[in-house]
């Protein structure tokens, strides 16, 4: 296969970390697939096969993966019939690192498990045996808040709950727990959700980094708004020539409103311009012999589109003031509180059920391994991790985009990344990811 100069360089290059980013079917697997078996027979200093870690998406592609690797290290073989490194990657390819990340964790805890004091008896639950025991302990936290009727949790309730169901507040919660569960210490991640509410000031309110993407969420809106606006107006200009069109000046009254708005260099100084947010201007009735109906109609569409934009972005962001953003903030900091009170719990009970029946599922098996590997109080790599990094010649993640944080850290910690070095390869493309 002839490469492009760009995957040549992917081939190639080593000793760094490198990030492939490219578009499906434009042969970012294959490349992988390449650049290993090039390490492996390689002239100089080549690499044994089950000294690369090699994490893929789905048994599938690892096991193809393995077939490809072994079918070049026997075309290899076939020039080179004595090449001792070669016959030995015959036997090693069997046993190579090429796998999904969930046999990889997998692996890790059935060698190690006595690293956490975990029963070897533990099993993997099947999803119907999960589903009952999940809905089974979140009735159980649940009541027993309902027992106790804390003035908390009875405020949290009826801001989520219609009538006398708790249906969408349990949504929410299980949804809190799941993302949770996606990063690699669930509780830490958790505390971490309190902090945006924890503002005091307009000024602190300002500071905060979610601020800042408000604010440049409100920009990038209107500019967009704006461009919108300018291709109605050049359309309608085109279609009327030197008359005019009726419509272009309730368009024209448009753009200078949103010039008005995007003059503003700050959120509090949009919130002044916003304060004096005019009457959007009527389109002209007038009647013009050359605009078809089905014409006609397309251009109130789009102004229409224009000014439901503009008003949405009005509710959204530029309809209360700093000290009434701060004041809500700070009133909906109980209520998130509680939500995170309410996770932990089930995080505890379920962990604790799931124990005494020797169950695990996905996310446990996940956080086991990385609990092998890191320290959990210190977030320092332990012994079987320092073993592993010196283990690994490459760490490389396929489909790079559909990694969730645990498993990166997963990864991280077993690349050379402690020692100071770079060896973690990933292939992506972040227009396909699982996740949002």
């Amino acid at each position: 296969m002839k490469w492009t100069a760009s995957q040549e360089q992917v081939i190639k290059l080593h000793n760094r970390d490198l990030l492939v980013s490219a578009a499906a079917g434009s042969g970012k697997t294959a490349v992988l697939v390449e650049r290993i078996i090039a390490m492996v027979t390689r002239e100089e200093h080549p690499v044994d096969i089950d000294r690369i870690l090699v994490v893929t998406f789905t048994r599938a592609a690892a096991k193809e993966m393995k077939e490809r690797i072994y079918d070049a290290i026997r075309k290899a073989l076939e020039e080179h019939p004595n090449d001792a490194h070669l016959i030995r990657q015959t036997t090693l390819i069997h046993n190579a690192w090429i796998s999904t990340i969930d046999s990889f964790c997998s692996t890790l805890v059935r060698q190690h498990f006595g690293e956490i004091d975990l029963d070897p008896e533990y099993r993997m639950a099947d999803p119907g045996e999960l589903e009952l025991l999940v809905s089974q302990t979140w009735d159980e936290v649940l009541e027993e808040n309902y027992a106790a009727g804390e003035e908390a949790f009875l405020r949290l309730v009826n801001s989520y709950t219609v009538g006398d169901r708790d249906d969408h507040l349990v949504e929410y919660l299980r949804k809190l727990f799941t993302m949770s569960q996606a990063y690699p210490w669930p509780e830490e991640w958790l505390d971490s959700l309190l902090e945006p509410y924890q503002v005091r000031t307009t000024e602190e309110l300002l500071a905060a980094p979610w601020m800042q993407q408000v604010w440049q969420e409100i920009r990038g809106q209107l500019e967009d708004i704006q461009r919108t606006a300018e291709t109605l107006l050049l359309d309608l200009q085109q279609l009327a020539g030197a008359e005019g069109h009726p419509y272009e000046e309730a368009v024209q009254s448009d753009l200078r409103w949103i010039g008005c708005l995007l003059e503003a260099t700050d959120y509090p100084t949009i919130l002044e311009v916003a304060a004096g947010w005019p009457k959007f201007a009527d389109l002209s009735r007038k009647k013009f012999p050359w605009a078809a109906d089905e014409v006609k109609k397309s251009y109130q569409n789009r102004r229409k589109d224009v000014k439901d934009r503009l008003l949405d972005l009005q509710a959204t962001y530029l309809t209360k003031s700093l000290d009434d953003i701060v004041e809500e903030m700070q009133d909906l900091s109980g209520i998130v509180a509680e939500m995170i009170r309410l996770v932990k719990a089930f995080n505890h009970l379920f962990a604790s059920k799931k124990r005494k029946l020797g169950l695990m599922d996905f996310s446990d098996m996940e956080h086991f391994a990385l609990d092998i590997l890191v320290d959990r109080t210190t977030h320092e790599i332990r012994p079987v991790a320092k073993e592993m990094v010196g283990f690994f010649e490459e760490v490389m993640v396929d489909e790079y985009q559909d990694s969730n944080y645990l498993q990166e850290t997963i990864l991280h910690a077993v690349s050379k990344e402690s020692l100071g070095s770079n060896n973690y390869f990933m292939v992506g493309d972040v227009k396909q990811s699982i996740y949002r």
